[in-house]
């Protein structure tokens, strides 16, 4: 009788909780502010209790191999398309499970391994016994305080840069952390745990610190047409840049020296940098990416509406960035004219045969111009970093026809079940016998194919073609 009570309690606070939260949504006033300010903070301890739930969750998800559930191999994805939600907040979502539930204690190679002596195997086994013991410490302050995801992901991002054979362990500065974080602000538990990782790592510095670092980043299209990048730079490349840059002073690169140059001095050093790109753009010329690697998708009705659809008007392009007229003509494109038909029914290239395993050149024009992003449903990779796909395998002699072929990224290629016998609940990349349209069919060939309809499938040459 106790628990029903205390279930039907439960279940009054949950519908007060929602009628407070209807309220304030349906009219945001002071009066309402305070009247739901104490369910608010109930509700903030619900959700960072969420937090510790969905860590658990990617764990149970990689223990059932859930990705077989929707036909791939990565529980990442499971969690994605089972959730609804995106990739990046699952991988966040695992990596906290790893944080939790894993092994605290690097892994030591087999080499390391062999040449171990019983008293260091003794000392490793009582250190990892130790980070054991540290790490359900942390994870029961975690529980119990409810530490919210935010705060979890901040310690895990900084301890990400504890070096190896520190005076503290990970597992034992996370707990610590941990601890830290029941009375620091995001911020300020962010500045706590930098500073304490800066003073115990090692002061004999790796001599390849920054070569390991050297990264590389750049962020999605904004509505400008522009996108934000992150550089990290080790010693080398810093050097050879900054000498780049030195050359970006008022009048470089204005076809008047010395006309009065009105370009901020971020301005110019891009400019002398995209010059860089533009010039060594020019001069690479890969044998199978064709002689200029940025491809423009238009159609036939796109060439005859240039004016209706105005200047800003963008059309995708094989880098997966979208670009305008103007634009197009300031990369030096249409040099080489490449022209492909697509069927109007499927959307598919007309007929162009090789023997090859390796797709052509002109093969590649032709499905870049038809499929524009990788075929497998929901995915939007641009064309430049796919992979080509025999549809029917090349070692089951599927040949390397126009017919045969497809274009999906190196992640769905690996989830790509080659021998269609319906393994692992693993489909396969298939044409539709009615429509002509390649598409993923699910290993259970009783349910109907999926094809790509994401946004950036709507814009390929195919779509255009079968609309």
């Amino acid at each position: 009788m106790e628990n029903r009570k205390g279930g039907e309690n439960k279940m009054q606070e949950i519908h007060t909780i929602m009628k407070h939260m209807d309220a304030l949504i349906a009219d945001p006033s002071a009066a309402a502010f305070k009247a739901t300010l104490p369910f608010a903070e109930l509700l903030e301890k619900l959700h960072n209790k969420k937090a510790l739930f969905d860590a658990a969750l990617a764990k149970s998800a990689e223990r059932a191999d859930a990705g077989r559930i929707i036909g791939k191999t990565s529980h990442i994805d499971a969690l994605a398309y089972l959730l609804d939600i995106s990739k990046s907040e699952a991988f966040r979502r695992t990596k906290r499970a790893e944080e939790h539930y894993g092994n605290p204690s690097p892994e030591p190679s087999s080499e390391e391994l062999a040449k171990e002596t019983p008293e260091e195997k003794l000392a490793r086994e009582e250190k990892e016994k130790q980070d054991l013991a540290e790490q359900a410490e942390a994870n029961r302050i975690a529980r119990e305080h409810g530490i919210s995801a935010e705060k979890q992901d901040t310690i895990r991002y900084e301890l990400e840069k504890l070096n190896d054979n520190t005076s503290l362990s990970r597992a034992s500065l996370r707990k610590l952390a941990m601890q830290e974080a029941t009375s620091r602000t995001p911020e300020d538990l962010r500045n706590w745990t930098r500073n304490k990782v800066i003073r115990i790592n090692p002061t004999a510095k790796d001599p390849l610190a920054a070569v390991k670092k050297r990264s590389l980043s750049i962020g999605r299209q904004d509505h400008d047409g522009g996108a934000k990048a992150s550089l990290y730079l080790d010693a080398k490349g810093l050097a050879l840049l900054k000498s780049l840059m030195s050359k970006a002073k008022p009048g470089h690169l204005l076809e008047d020296s010395l006309a009065e140059d009105k370009r901020t001095k971020p301005q110019r050093q891009y400019d002398a940098f995209a010059d860089i790109l533009h010039r060594a753009h020019s001069d690479l010329l890969p044998a199978r990416s064709g002689v200029g690697t940025i491809l423009v998708s238009l159609s036939a009705k796109d060439v005859t509406n240039l004016k209706a659809s105005g200047p800003d008007h963008r059309y995708p392009t094989s880098t997966g960035i979208k670009l305008t007229p103007l634009e197009i003509l300031r990369l030096g494109a249409a040099k080489y004219d490449f022209v492909t038909v697509l069927d109007s029914e499927s959307g598919r290239p007309l007929h162009l045969a090789r023997t090859q395993r390796t797709a052509s050149l002109y093969q590649r024009l032709a499905l870049f111009a038809s499929e524009l992003v990788c075929t497998r449903e929901g995915c939007d990779s641009p064309f430049e970093d796919n992979e080509i796909h025999h549809i029917r395998s090349w070692l089951d002699g599927g040949p390397t026809d126009i017919e045969n072929i497809t274009n999906i990224c190196p992640h769905d290629h690996g989830n790509n079940n080659d021998q269609r016998d319906g393994k692992d609940n693993m489909g396969h990349m298939n044409i539709d016998p009615t429509t002509g349209r390649v598409g993923y069919q699910p290993a259970d060939r009783r349910k109907p194919m999926r094809f790509n309809n994401t946004a950036a499938a709507a814009e390929s040459g195919g779509a255009q073609a079968r609309t």
